[in-house]
């Protein structure tokens, strides 16, 4: 026979014993136990609902809010971007340029003027850190603005291309 009375003995309460449950209380009021529990629901009724990522199961992810920007946010920010463009240079999105080459062409035509609206060197590299792209990525505008008739290649001194600015 299997001895039994070892079961109904009491739990013993040491200090770590009541630390730990304090602790597990503490955590359970910050963030709301479980999400089955408490958790954030989601109402698929709510116009904001398709906006909450859900893990799929109950769990304490759903209960941060959406990590990646909204569209409204993308298409506000763009907005700003595109505010803060004169005119003029806004009118070239007629020719099919993005708002990441509208840009290119303010930080050239602010050169251009600069250099007292002569040939100006244009580098990839300078371009995209000065627009916030990647190099390649300013490679790529370059070629469009040059395609749009924005720049024309005037020369070539060693590896660095002159343009002359064309707006």
């Amino acid at each position: 026979m299997i001895p039994t009375s070892f079961i109904d003995l009491p739990a013993q309460d040491t200090p770590k014993d009541r630390e730990m449950r304090q602790r597990a209380a503490e955590a359970t009021k910050l963030f709301g136990g479980s999400a089955r529990v408490s958790g954030r629901g989601l109402d698929f009724s709510q116009p904001s609902a398709g906006t909450v990522r859900p893990s799929g199961m109950a769990s304490t992810l759903d209960l941060y809010g959406e990590v990646v920007p909204h569209a409204a946010a993308q298409r506000a920010e763009a907005e700003r971007r595109l505010d803060a463009i004169p005119a003029d240079i806004r009118e070239l999105s007629r020719r099919g340029l993005d708002l990441s080459d509208l840009e290119a062409v303010v930080v050239l035509r602010r050169d251009y003027r600069a250099g007292g609206e002569q040939p100006i060197p244009v580098q990839r590299g300078a371009l995209g850190r000065a627009i916030g792209v990647s190099a390649d990525r300013a490679e790529a505008i370059i070629d469009r603005l040059t395609q749009a008739g924005v720049l024309r290649r005037h020369a070539t001194a060693g590896t660095v291309p002159y343009f002359r600015l064309i707006v």
